[in-house]
């Protein structure tokens, strides 16, 4: 058990930290305490130790909502920051560092400005004042903050995480993951073009009444993507048997079957700010059967697959603003559900096992290749003369799954086949890419075809 732990924390410390930062947002949890009538003295937490306001302010729970609370005012004061009320607007504002904290009392929305941005944040439940004190609701608090906050019910202890005080505590340790972070940053907040060719097989050994069998399909995409995330590929899938025909398979009694059986042509749209894709083939004007004199496009509202207008908005907000083992550590703490006053205590423990795994002293120079021999995989790193990571690979196995994953500034190669549940299915793809000048990304269908019909595809 303990060489299983090890080897999943490795693999996926690795592929967390080498295959970029996806965006991801917290769910606006509402943290009620169990039993509001128990007003009970409640606690505080800051990075696994005790937290004492000023002036003995303390959380409380609302009676009426059942909701934990904290008192403003002494909590920015007690983190050290300067917090002005404005008479006349009802503006309450909080300053520390370069955040700047903005809301009104009965308001349940927080504007934060950090870096010259400006986010307006829906805490769903409003601060209120009573005593003299401005009490806010501890994910409100939270969204002020930027820390990972929670509700310890069986401790009656709200539990806050500073993400920026534990991301700069172990990225120093990770300067190998930085120099892949700058090999990765060439493109970043830009328009790319790219191409590339990926193949999917299933191989199914059979039965003593099924046939073995073996099938495999190719597909060519080209495509463009703004940075704002606004997508245009272009696809044809074809069978093929570019990987299935090297393992010798009908030697060995399998039966090639026919993947799609056709050639398949697509064009799909991914129009970011409308959640929508949108996809145009000849295959999909005859499933259908809409006869039109204008283009036929498919939409699918990408609302109804569970993404939402803040999940995009925060990975947007990251564009660009992970260029750091400190960062992507910071952003991905954000998002830690803090429920337990033992939380901080394991999360530092994952951070010293990622150290042990795949931090600096984990890795073994022969001239400018750095290798780091996992239990279940290899990474291995290429610097030039000056330092500046090159190229990298990843190449492991466990537990029935295969994978590879290489590439440079430009391009990337990947791998993996999956044997389990009676077959195996394998993909690779080869994907190159380069800064696309001064193009448009069109994602309206109606940019292609003035009458274009569009209908729903769920």
């Amino acid at each position: 058990m303990k060489s299983w732990k090890k080897k999943m924390t490795s693999l996926a410390v690795s592929a967390a930290m080498l295959t970029g930062f996806s965006a991801a947002a917290l769910a606006d949890e509402v943290l009620i305490a169990p039993n509001p009538a128990a007003q009970s003295a409640v606690a505080m937490q800051l990075d696994g130790k005790a937290l004492t306001l000023t002036n003995g302010a303390a959380p409380i729970i609302n009676e009426e909502s059942g909701r934990v609370y904290l008192p403003f005012r002494s909590l920015f004061e007690t983190l050290g920051a300067e917090v002005t009320y404005d008479e006349n607007t009802g503006l309450i504002t909080a300053v520390k560092g370069e955040r700047e904290v903005q809301f009104i009392n009965g308001q349940s929305t927080v504007v934060v400005k950090e870096n010259g941005k400006s986010e307006m944040k829906n805490t769903m439940a409003a601060p209120y004042v009573e005593n003299g004190q401005t009490m806010v609701p501890v994910r409100f608090a939270g969204e002020a903050l930027g820390y990972a906050i929670g509700w310890d019910s069986a401790n009656k202890t709200v539990v806050m995480l500073n993400p920026k005080t534990l991301a700069d505590k172990y990225a120093g340790e990770f300067t190998y993951m930085q120099k892949f972070l700058d090999l990765n940053a060439t493109y970043a907040n830009k328009t790319l073009a790219y191409d590339a060719v990926a193949n999917v097989y299933i191989i199914d050994p059979g039965s003593e009444d099924i046939q073995a069998s073996f099938s495999e399909m190719q597909m060519l995409m080209d495509g463009i993507t703004e940075a704002n995330g606004n997508t245009v590929i272009d696809m044809v899938m074809n069978d093929s048997d570019k990987l299935t025909g090297a393992m010798n398979l009908p030697a060995q009694g399998y039966v090639k079957q026919e993947f799609l059986g056709q050639k398949i042509e697509m064009k799909t749209l991914l129009d970011i700010n409308n959640l929508t894709m949108y996809f145009k083939s000849p295959l999909l004007d005859e499933m259908t059967g809409i006869q039109t004199e204008g283009e036929v496009w498919l939409s699918m509202d990408l609302h109804d697959l569970g993404i939402s207008d803040k999940m995009i908005k925060d990975a947007m907000a990251q564009q660009g603003q992970i260029t750091t083992v400190s960062d992507f550590i910071a952003y991905y703490l954000s998002m830690t559900d803090m429920s337990s006053v033992d939380d901080y205590a394991m999360i530092e423990n994952i951070l010293q096992m990622a150290v042990q795994y795949v931090g600096d002293d984990a890795f073994a120079a022969n001239g400018n290749t750095y290798t780091n021999e996992l239990d279940g995989a290899v990474i291995q790193f290429t610097l030039d003369d000056k330092g500046a990571m090159t190229s990298y690979s990843v190449d492991g196995s466990f537990d029935g799954v295969k994978f590879i994953m290489s590439g440079d500034a430009d391009k990337i190669y990947l791998f993996f086949e999956i044997n389990d549940y009676g077959y195996i299915v394998g993909m690779d793809m080869d994907m190159a890419w380069k800064e696309a000048v001064n193009s448009t990304v069109k994602v309206n269908p109606v940019d292609y075809d003035q009458e274009a019909v569009i209908a729903p595809m769920m």
